[in-house]
């Protein structure tokens, strides 16, 4: 990758610090040695990008049109986000990164030549293409606009090393990462005349679909017009190949997957050997165990003999499969560290098992026999996603309970360990134990009993210690001890780096939004999701709840008790207290667990859950996250900005019983004698329309789905008014991640879509519907379906909520509207109320509809 952050691949290398150039320096050397010639591959993933893979980076592309489907992530599977389209003048910068990264690979690292990656869906390949370009300026639209920021790379970069060392790589024909145009023919020829104009050393063309979505024949148009080094690839038998080379049809033929399944593939073809059936499952890792057995002079026939499922036959005794288990943990334990460079972070064991060595790792554990005990034991079940929640929590307990000296939190961190034996043995699963770490254990609860009584811990003989429990904490415990050794001179070199970030992150929380990951970038789209196991939890049985008071991600935005000033209680409801109090000069609202909820497992679920998400989400029209609070598990609070207006409920309420109503769908044109007046140093007339904050709400909602987040409950008390009237959302204690199966029916019952009430997995689609019932809350100033008859009830009594369940389940209620809703709202409501969820439009249609109906009636 050119640049930071602009990597399509875990593990992806690149070419812009001057340690990356070093050690690419030393790869060149060895192939200049054996008198070869190598050339390095230049690309900006563009909307491939995934935050989870770049810390949290924002990800930009010709069009905000997203990749179908999931990509590989630190985190597990997630789906590809939605980019931002970038900026023209952001373009030429980009430019110039290819032009420097290619003087990098060539003057300093000693490439012979560098070639330019313009295919696979790749930032190049995304403005080439008119299914991922939908620019409306000079770089979009018409072929000629289409490939000018491609011709402005050249143009660059021929510029910086001179056209005999550049090539590129093209494939029109290719939808892989979603890539299709409507004219892959004329896009070839297009393409290949300006590539001749620049007089390139070569073309290095894709001449097919990796999945046959799209046919053409577009080699010989490439010949026609591109008269020097032509190479091809994709799908040829030796014996094609050669006979394309002949004919002169093409320079040169380039074999990919036929090499991923054939290391030794010249020396195949020069024998006429049989080969290897291609296998995406084994790419990459054939040869990974042997590799780990440090065995001199493997050859590539030899490796080439085991399959994956095979491997490890070869681990053929005790000794050989306790090196390679060996050797593969030692390689593992270090790659959270290259991953995320955070100290945060390097207790992630998602990263530890989306490394394919470390997987192959667990391959060994559970296929020696049983009698072969490897140490230290590595949880069978670790790269499940229960088993992942379950350890995220436990590392998260083991590092407080180890601290020195004890405190009320350490201890019962302490104890959490020990009263979740049966939970933790049951998700994760081990083959082998010992009792060191248990006696360990046993002697912090001794501490903590003798400091802190009114703890009860757990028994903590070791005559039966639970070996399942015992194998785990060790490991947790060779974890990080491997990481906090691994750091500690890494982290006196950033000591100063550090305080200097502390002291941004103390003065951003008294300005603005501050993501708990991201903390550093101010962008307002560069969060990093939580991942689905961050925020689930099974069952109460269990005692382990995702605390955050022991998450060292969230304890560093702690806002000590004592540091609120004039707190008053505001109101009660559903689950929480809401308090108003002065913090650092500034009004905040404090959202407290009910003390009557705070030993309900559910609630305090639930509630833990509301502050992880509100702390990863940051918006104009989200209401903004500044800390956590607690003394103690019972009071535990989450700390935000104070809303002036309340919520639009309440408006709606007084706007009912207001002899004058100020609230109408669209600003009036002329100020009216009865309008809003606030105070900000000066007398500053407002006048807020019910359209506005329509599309403040759905602006909301843009951003969460492209963050894959559902909300699940947008009504009219969860969306508050600031001092200029602003609508911001609140409340995602029942909200979720898209990636979740959602079939529970949360929410208000009045606002809920029938597929919720169904039982089915429902999408964002869900909060489209509750938008819609929201509109019919907004013009009627009252709750949905209050006045509402049936036939079989008598007048003036609502439709009590078991009704409404029934009847929106079977599509014979909707919420209803006045005869004075502007028609054309009117429409835009009933679209967002379809029964089938495919038929609603998204929250980015929608915000553009409202956006135009708001042009079109232009107040003064």
């Amino acid at each position: 990758m050119i640049a930071p952050k602009t990597s399509a691949f875990i593990g992806e290398p690149g070419i812009y610090t001057a340690e990356q150039l070093a050690k690419w320096k030393e790869i060149t050397d060895s192939v200049h040695a054996k008198g070869g010639k190598i050339f390095a591959q230049t690309w900006h993933g563009g909307r491939a990008v995934h935050p989870d893979n770049n810390d949290g980076a924002e990800i930009v592309a010709p069009s905000a049109i997203a990749i179908e489907g999931e990509v590989h992530t630190l985190k597990g599977k997630a789906p590809n986000a939605v980019p931002r389209a970038l900026k023209k003048e952001e373009i030429p910068a980009i430019v110039e990164t290819f032009a420097t990264a290619a003087k990098n690979a060539i003057e300093v690292a000693g490439f012979d030549g560098v070639e330019i990656h313009g295919a696979n869906g790749y930032l190049i390949d995304q403005f080439l293409r008119d299914g991922s370009n939908q620019r409306t300026d000079e770089y979009g639209g018409s072929l000629e606009n289409r490939t000018r920021f491609l011709t402005e790379v050249l143009a660059a970069v021929t510029k910086a090393v001179g056209a005999d060392k550049v090539g590129i790589r093209y494939s029109p024909l290719n939808s892989y990462n979603s890539m299709k145009d409507s004219n892959p023919e004329a896009l070839s020829e297009a393409v290949a005349k300006i590539s001749q104009d620049f007089n390139l050393a070569y073309v290095h063309v894709m001449r097919a679909d990796f999945f046959q979505a799209q046919k053409g024949d577009i080699v010989p148009i490439f010949r026609k017009n591109f008269k020097n080094t032509l190479i091809v690839n994709m799908g040829y038998t030796k014996d094609e190949a050669n006979a394309a080379i002949a004919a002169g049809e093409v320079d040169a033929v380039a074999f990919g997957t036929g090499f991923l399944a054939n290391p030794d593939l010249p020396a195949r073809f020069a024998q006429n050997a049989e080969l290897n059936t291609p296998d995406a499952n084994t790419f990459y890792v054939v040869c990974l165990l042997l590799s780990l057995l440090h065995l001199k002079h493997l050859s590539s026939s030899v490796c080439m003999r085991y399959e994956r499922r095979q491997l490890v036959v070869a681990l053929d005794s005790c000794a050989t499969a306790q090196t390679a288990y060996s050797n593969g943990l030692a390689v593992c334990n270090y790659i959270p560290q290259k991953s995320c460079g955070d100290s945060s972070c390097l207790h992630n064991n998602q990263i530890w098992c989306n490394a394919t060595i470390c997987s192959s790792v667990l391959a060994i554990s559970k296929n020696t026999s049983a009698s072969c005990q490897l140490t230290p034991a590595i949880p069978q079940q670790l790269c499940n996603s229960q088993c992942l929640a379950t350890m995220l929590q436990l590392e998260q307990l083991y590092t407080t309970c180890s601290k020195k000296p004890p405190t009320l939190d350490s201890c019962t961190a302490c104890q959490s360990i020990m009263t979740s034996e049966t939970h933790l043995s049951n998700t994760c699963g081990l083959v082998n134990s010992t009792a060191a770490m248990r006696v360990s254990l046993a002697a912090a609860i001794s501490i903590c009993q003798a400091n802190f009584p009114q703890i009860l811990m757990a028994p903590t003989t070791t005559t039966d210690a639970n070996p399942q429990l015992i194998a785990i904490i060790l490991v947790v415990g060779l974890i990080v001890i491997i990481s906090v050794l691994s750091l500690v001179f890494m982290q006196y070199r950033k000591y100063r780096q550090a305080r200097r970030r502390s002291s941004i992150l103390r003065s951003s929380l008294q300005r603005r939004r501050t993501s708990i990951l991201s903390f550093e970038s101010q962008d307002p789209y560069i969060l990093k999701s939580p991942s689905d196991y961050d925020v689930e939890l099974t069952s109460p049985k269990y005692s382990i709840i995702e605390d955050v008071r022991f998450d060292k991600k969230f304890t560093q935005f702690r806002i000590p008790v004592e540091d609120f000033k004039q707190k008053t209680h505001l109101k009660s409801g559903g689950h929480a207290l809401l308090f108003r109090a002065l913090w650092k000069e500034r009004d905040v609202a404090i959202k407290q667990i009910a003390p009557s909820h705070a030993k309900d497992f559910h609630a305090l679920q639930e509630f833990m859950r509301e502050i992880r998400l509100s702390a990863y989400l940051r918006h104009e029209h989200i209401v903004e996250f500044l800390g956590i609070s607690w003394l103690t598990l019972k009071d535990i609070s989450i700390v935000t900005e104070y809303m002036v207006h309340g919520d639009v409920s309440s408006v709606l309420r007084s706007q009912r019983q207001a002899a004058n109503p100020w609230l109408h769908w669209y600003a009036p044109p002329t100020k009216p004698e009865v309008v809003q007046t606030i105070q900000l140093g000066f007398q500053h007339r407002l006048s807020p329309c019910k359209l506005s904050i329509a599309l403040h709400v759905i602006r909301a909602l843009v951003y969460l789905h492209a963050n894959h987040v559902v909300h699940r409950d947008i009504k009219s008390k969860n969306v508050v008014l600031d001092t200029m009237y602003t609508a911001k959302l609140c409340d995602f204690g029942i909200s979720r991640r898209i990636s979740a199966v959602m079939t529970a029916n949360r929410g208000t019952v009045s606002y809920m879509a029938p597929e919720v009430f169904q039982g089915n997995k429902y999408s964002e689609m869900a909060d489209i519907y509750s938008f819609g019932v929201f509109l019919s809350e907004m013009d009627k100033l009252d709750s949905p379906y209050v006045g509402e008859k049936d036939d079989d009830m008598d007048a003036d009594v609502s439709f009590p909520e078991a009704k409404i369940a029934l009847m929106v389940t079977a599509g014979t209620l909707k919420p209803t509207f006045t005869d004075a809703m502007p028609r054309e709202i009117l429409d835009l409501a009933q679209r967002c109320l379809e029964f089938d969820a495919t038929l609603r439009p998204t929250a980015v249609q929608l915000e553009k509809d409202i956006e135009s109906l708001i042009k079109s009636h232009p107040s003064e």
